[in-house]
């Protein structure tokens, strides 16, 4: 477990092939995921991007400065599915506390996984 005390900076650009978690026989239409990214640190979200309407391959292209506080081990990026009533998990990335720490920038892509299944990528 870590502290992370300062300003936090992420940057969430796109993500690619996407688990397509829509798939409700309610709809006549053809449905794909309507995408959306948390940041979590221990409890606390820290940051929520606007959702991008069907779309397996969607981008945000958005900014998030945060001042932390928080003991956590991972910082926790979760792509959800928006629903008419609620949100699924599409899938996540782990960044260790630990790299962080190091204050070095993290950039690049990043694989995606639900119950250590691969479900996509994310930069």
């Amino acid at each position: 477990m870590s502290v992370l005390t300062g300003r936090l900076e992420v940057y969430i650009d796109q993500a690619e092939n996407l688990t397509n978690t829509d798939s409700s026989c309610f709809c006549r239409r053809r449905d794909t995921s309507d995408p959306y990214v948390t940041g979590k640190l221990g409890n606390d979200k820290i940051f929520k991007t606007k959702v991008v309407n069907n779309s397996l391959n969607p981008e945000w292209k958005e900014n998030f400065t945060s001042e932390v506080d928080h003991e956590a081990k991972n910082l926790i990026i979760n792509v959800k599915d928006k629903d008419f009533i609620s949100s699924e998990h599409v899938g996540a990335v782990k960044i260790a506390c630990d790299e962080l720490l190091k204050g070095k920038k993290m950039e690049g892509w990043f694989q995606l996984k639900f119950y250590n299944k691969s479900c996509g990528r994310i930069k």
